[in-house]
């Protein structure tokens, strides 16, 4: 089944919103967007994503070269971004990542210049994913922007937030970070 949807705050190349293809295979399965064919894409803003009460959960952005910022906050498990060459800025705090990998793909990990992935539910890892970053300014790894405290409580009695461990030797050569 195939679901077209608006999405205001996705702007390609020629600075206007468009409707983007999503789908799902199954009745209230998770919702999977593949964005594959906007090459001209340069930003990407989403903020809190359903379709008919069902999550985006997968976000594929392989071969989106002129991508420069990825901000997404609502329900994310994978990522895709093999072919994002350009890319600064990924703002992925508050999404459901259990995994770095996603960083893995990246082909110029030098042009990074922030990295924000807190409040997710990263399992246990150390920093060393974080080396071939040296250009980072800003990078947000942990903390808890989460105001309710029932929430709170709740995510921490389920384990459910970043896990990183270990030295901090991986992060003496990002000497542009603030």
């Amino acid at each position: 089944m195939l679901i077209h949807c608006f999405i205001a705050e996705i702007h390609p190349d020629d600075g206007e919103p468009c409707f983007l293809p999503s789908y799902h295979s199954e009745e209230g399965e998770a919702v999977k967007l593949d964005l594959t064919e906007l090459i001209n894409l340069k930003e990407i803003i989403i903020n809190h994503f359903s379709i008919g009460g069902r999550e985006l959960t997968s976000l594929n952005l392989s071969g989106c070269d002129n991508l420069k910022k990825l901000f997404f906050n609502a329900k994310l498990t994978t990522l895709s971004l093999f072919g994002c060459s350009n890319l600064e800025k990924i703002m992925i705090g508050k999404n459901n990542f259990t995994s770095i990998d996603f960083l893995k793909q990246l082909s110029n990990p030098d042009k990074l210049k922030i990295l924000h992935i807190y409040d997710n539910n990263i399992q246990p890892t150390t920093l060393n994913f974080l080396r071939p970053f040296v250009n980072l300014e800003d990078c947000k790894l942990g903390g808890n922007s989460e105001k309710n405290n029932e929430k709170l409580e709740q995510r921490l009695q389920n384990k459910t937030y970043n896990k990183f461990y270990g030295s901090l030797e991986p992060i003496k050569n990002l000497t542009k970070l603030e």
